[in-house]
């Protein structure tokens, strides 16, 4: 008796099914992958606003300064004093603009936080980015944008970014349907 192999249309059709499969498992894998750096990145986020608002506590209800900015605000005006905050930042971080690394924010909520959170994570907003480069967000923001005084924040602002619509109790400040990211904010008067 002759002995008979698998045919043509058989190997394909075992290659096809193996190929359909193995999609399936890495759309999955991708999925759950941007889930828990979104899950982290607002657990991260939740430290930050939990510890800025022990500091307002212990501090008249005044949040931390970033001093290095202040005169942009003018005198006791509105300002735009920006800090990257986070674990490993030491380059600086962006949402379109770029904002210095400045360990200033960080040694002031240290005291506050049982360990500090790294901040490692790029977004990739814009892959064509502006004049060739692409827009990339990285990193933690916070903001303080009202002075009382030269040592007195009283309005400030700590943002990021997340994979979907998943701000979790923050305000959703801006979505970008197409890679899918929103950045999020939570601000404190």
């Amino acid at each position: 008796m002759k002995e008979r192999g698998f045919t043509l249309v058989e190997v394909l059709m075992v290659v096809a099914i193996i190929a359909f499969l193995s999609t399936a498992i890495f759309s999955s894998i991708g999925k759950a992958r941007k889930q828990a750096v979104t899950a982290n990145q607002n657990a991260s986020a939740a430290e930050y606003i939990s510890a800025i608002n022990l500091y307002a506590a212990n501090n008249n209800f005044t949040y931390p300064i970033v001093p290095d900015d202040f005169p942009a605000g003018g005198p006791y005006g509105q300002g735009f004093g920006e800090a990257c905050v986070g674990e490993g930042q030491t380059i600086g971080c962006s949402f379109g603009h770029g904002v210095a690394a400045t360990p200033v924010v960080n040694d002031q909520l240290r005291p506050y936080l049982s360990k500090m959170p790294a901040s490692n994570v790029d977004f990739v907003v814009n892959p064509m980015g502006i004049g060739g480069y692409p827009v990339t967000l990285t990193g933690y923001i916070y903001q303080c944008y009202k002075f009382a005084g030269p040592d007195t924040c009283t309005e400030a602002s700590f943002q990021w970014v997340v994979y979907g619509h998943s701000c979790g109790q923050a305000e959703q400040a801006y979505y970008n349907g197409v890679t899918d990211i929103s950045q999020c904010i939570h601000v404190f008067h």
